[in-house]
């Protein structure tokens, strides 16, 4: 639950940096377009490389720090899972 919630943030930082109403859907949209233009990559490289960009044209260090956040929080709980 905490990785979804981690996830939403990332969602409304989008919204404010492209200033649209469904940052989830703009989000999936454009890892959507990744993964057709890159078929080897899996799901979470394709968000990354996604975020990546945007954090770069953005030059938006908030954006840096909330899936810096959701990426410790994905390998934290995939640990606790594993042990």
């Amino acid at each position: 639950m905490a990785v979804n919630n981690s996830k939403e943030t990332v969602y409304k930082r989008i919204e404010t940096l492209f200033s649209c109403s469904n940052g989830e859907q703009l989000f999936l949209s454009m890892v959507s377009m990744q993964l057709e233009l890159s078929p080897e990559l899996n799901q979470e490289t394709a968000e990354s490389f996604i975020i990546y960009g945007i954090i770069k044209e953005f030059d938006d260090r908030e954006l840096d720090r909330l899936w810096f956040h959701h990426l410790t929080r994905t390998f934290n709980q995939k640990l606790v899972i594993a042990a």
